[in-house]
């Protein structure tokens, strides 16, 4: 019996690996900014938010997202339109701006893989 058991859990593990191989090779990726600044803590909050999305559900691993300090990469940011940070654009469209919550950093994360 915990041979069987042991089995159908490593066949689990090697089915959910091969998925995730599967999905980083034939998903094609939109190309997400993250606009931020240092001791921003809505940021610090929105980074804690995409670690644990990405926890969650294995498609969203596979989003790169390039961080852009605007004090330190002032010229990284010029003709994006935001006034708050975090600010999140995916393709350059802005899809979340100030204040994040679980929701909001799913829908740029839904929207990068869609």
């Amino acid at each position: 019996m915990l041979f069987s058991v042991d089995l159908i859990f490593l066949h689990f593990i090697l089915f959910n690996r091969l998925f995730e191989i599967y999905y980083s090779w034939v998903m094609i990726m939109k190309y997400v900014k993250m606009m931020v600044l240092e001791h921003c803590p809505h940021c610090r909050k929105a980074f804690e938010y995409i670690d644990e999305l990405k926890q969650e559900n294995m498609l969203y691993r596979n989003v790169e997202i390039e961080v852009i300090d605007e004090v330190k990469d002032e010229a990284k940011t010029r003709g994006y339109d935001y006034w708050y940070v975090p600010a999140f654009f995916v393709n350059n469209q802005k899809i979340h701006e100030g204040v994040p919550s679980k929701e909001s950093i799913q829908a740029v994360l839904e929207e990068a893989i869609s």
